[in-house]
């Protein structure tokens, strides 16, 4: 798997979009989605370099502090 980068995403999940989802319909409504790719140095380079791969993790863990403080309403 060379060459493998993660990408990280943050979708607003609204109910029109939800519906939308569920009943396999068109959206007609704008939904932003923000997104996040790790840079590299090289095309060719992903997670099999140990810089890169270290890289890509610190970005997972600030990905999912954000997402923590995004859900920590929903959480039962």
């Amino acid at each position: 798997m060379t060459g493998t980068r993660p990408a990280f995403y943050k979708i607003p999940v609204t109910a029109a979009l939800s519906t939308t989802v569920t009943t396999r319909n068109c959206l007609h409504a704008i939904t932003n989605v923000v997104g996040c790719r790790v840079p590299s140095r090289r095309a060719a380079e992903g997670m099999e370099s140990p810089i890169y791969r270290k890289k890509a993790l610190k970005h997972l863990v600030a990905f999912r502090e954000l997402a923590k403080s995004l859900w920590q309403d929903f959480w039962v």
